[in-house]
């Protein structure tokens, strides 16, 4: 080895000779340990470590202890690479290998001396221009060596990436659009930031896209392959909102058509409208945001402000009254009990009071517990 090490571990014979004894006893320690009996080859551990040992004859004379100091080291510099892994795909041609060896040790990267810092980390710039093989070795003080080899490859060919709906600028309608297309095999595909499920036998996908602004809207679809490389298709369509909205809900589904289009009624909860009290309950925020409106909590007061084009209305959790466009009205005189509540940890409100001061009809099919409620626009 280097430094005064063995790199293999040394085996040590001990012999002693008298002449008043043919077979002398050798006894022997290492360091702090145990008196053994020489019985044979010592194997010297890894360490560093001093080996004491004398001889005694049959009429117990004993020669001064003796020692020799060892320093074993038999084991090769571990080599991690923590950047990049093994058989990696890069999208970039430039790069760092980052990884860490044994404190103290040297290290070269195909030949390239790379330095090891206190903690034994090392970084590495390289740059490729297709598969490559770094050889990464590693040699601690000792004289112990450790090799490497580190694959990697290069693929800067962006995604597969095809629409097929909508086209560019096309003049949409309805609130919700359904966006469709092709990309390449284990490509993620993201629109306006969503991800979206890509069919694994066609690798097609299609996904039904909210559009909340009227006029022109962006839409981005994003393909990510594997190694990171990116395909971007940006399709602008215009938004006309149709004037006739419809929405369709059922007692006990968590689901409502919006013009012919389905979406939850309490997004990821799964709340039902309810009849309580002959009236029907439901969470008004998605119904409100179908017509264009907006809904605020506030929790401090426990109300519920609901703002439509020009209306304004607020109701209060408990309270049988609710503020309408400057006025106080009963919410239902003919069943004073009717008010906003808390129902499982959602709020729910008096449906037919909110959509009909909003300018909405609003009709009840008793056979299939269905309410359609209906804004004409103007």
């Amino acid at each position: 080895g280097q430094n005064g090490y063995y790199i293999t571990t040394p085996k040590v014979t001990l012999t002693a000779t008298s002449p008043v004894d043919t077979s002398p006893v050798i006894y022997y320690y290492f360091d702090t340990g145990n008196l053994q009996v020489y019985a044979g080859v010592i194997s010297v551990p890894d360490g560093m470590h001093t080996l004491y040992f004398y001889a005694q004859d049959r009429f117990q004379n004993k020669e001064v202890n003796q020692s020799k100091q060892f320093k074993v080291d038999t084991a090769p510099p571990a080599i991690t690479v923590t950047y990049p892994q093994q058989n990696a795909i890069l999208n970039t041609k430039n790069f760092t290998i980052t990884g860490t060896t044994e404190v103290g040790a040297t290290l070269t990267i195909n030949n390239n001396s790379v330095n090891v810092g206190p903690n034994g980390a090392f970084s590495y710039d390289a740059v490729i221009s297709g598969p490559q093989t770094f050889i990464i070795v590693a040699k601690d003080v000792a004289g112990n060596t450790k090799q490497f080899v580190l694959n990697v490859s290069l693929d800067t060919t962006p995604p597969i990436l095809n629409v097929s709906e909508p086209k560019a600028f096309e003049e949409i309608h309805t609130q919700f659009v359904t966006v469709k297309g092709k990309t390449e095999k284990d490509a993620k595909v993201t629109i306006n930031g969503t991800e979206v499920q890509v069919n694994l036998a066609d690798y097609s996908f299609s996904y039904s896209l909210q559009l909340t602004t009227a006029g022109r809207n962006s839409i981005q679809i994003v393909a990510v392959d594997l190694t990171g490389n990116q395909t971007i298709i940006l399709i602008p369509v215009n938004y006309i909102p149709q004037t006739i909205i419809v929405i369709v809900l059922q007692i006990g589904s968590p689901y409502m058509s919006v013009n012919g289009f389905s979406q939850e009624i309490d997004p990821g909860r799964g709340t039902n409208p309810v009849i309580k009290s002959g009236r029907t309950l439901v969470p008004i925020r998605a119904i409100i945001e179908a017509l264009g409106g907006t809904v605020e909590w506030e929790e401090k007061t426990k109300a519920i402000n609901i703002r439509f084009e020009s209306s304004f209305i607020k109701l209060q959790i408990g309270n049988t009254l609710a503020y309408v466009n400057g006025e106080y009205k009963q919410i239902d005189p003919q069943n004073p009990s009717v008010k906003p509540e808390i129902i499982n940890g959602r709020t729910m409100v008096p449906l037919r009071f909110v959509t009909e001061n909003l300018g909405c009809t609003v009709d009840w099919d008793d056979n299939t517990k269905t309410i359609t409620i209906t804004y004409p626009g103007g």
